[in-house]
């Protein structure tokens, strides 16, 4: 059997053997031209050539909880904290987040999900959770998702509820795009719940796959 053996300056060797039965005709397999990116893979594409890619399934989970409760309208809604309780699941490399503004890791399609839990002993009809998208470095925002509520006031007490807003996001350069919360309480008294001990507020981030 034909190999290429590539010995070792130690004396051991690795080698690549031919296939153990005779193939069909002369097969040939071609490098690609670059070394990938950590995490990638080999495979083929059906003409001979071996490409990288990415593995299948989820490859990054992040959630960032929302810690201050604060009232008015937010742009952008800040003080998140990694979700970190001893039973939080992460994976990957995560998000970057400073001053209410989140970057990602590495491009990708992702699903983002933003819940705005709000209370107000009184009642308010519209209050708007909203998730807004920078592909120019935070130059220009998008609106691309947006959830509401209102709170009807049952008792004397405060009265509590939430929506949540979310968006599936094509990060074709993770150098350039930006994601932020943005919050439009209606009345200044609405407040927006913080708390560091729970994923109430907060805002998770799933990569779904390769753009």
């Amino acid at each position: 059997m034909s190999k290429l053996k590539f010995p070792h300056a130690s004396g051991n060797s690795m080698s690549i053997g031919a296939p153990a039965t005779n193939p069909a005709s002369d097969l040939e397999l071609k490098l690609p031209a670059t070394i990938g990116t950590a995490g990638q893979y080999l495979t083929v594409d059906g003409s001979g050539n071996l490409v990288w890619a990415d593995p299948p399934g989820i490859t990054m989970v992040d959630t960032f909880r929302n810690t201050t409760s604060v009232t008015g309208n937010r742009d952008p809604l800040e003080n998140f904290e990694r979700s970190d309780d001893a039973t939080s699941g992460f994976i990957g490399t995560g998000m970057t987040y400073s001053s209410g503004i989140f970057t990602f890791p590495e491009t990708g399609i992702y699903l983002c999900e933003f819940q705005l839990s709000c209370f107000l002993a009184g009642d308010e009809r519209e209050i708007q959770g909203m998730i807004h998208v920078s592909s120019d470095s935070g130059s220009n925002y998008d609106e691309v998702g947006n959830s509401r509520m209102h709170i009807k006031q049952a008792e004397s007490s405060n009265s509590h509820s939430c929506c949540i807003a979310s968006c599936v996001v094509d990060v074709t350069n993770a150098s350039n795009f930006r994601v932020k919360a943005k919050v439009d309480t209606g009345g200044s008294t609405v407040y927006s719940n913080g708390n560091t001990n729970a994923d109430e507020t907060y805002f998770r981030f799933i990569r779904l796959g390769a753009t």
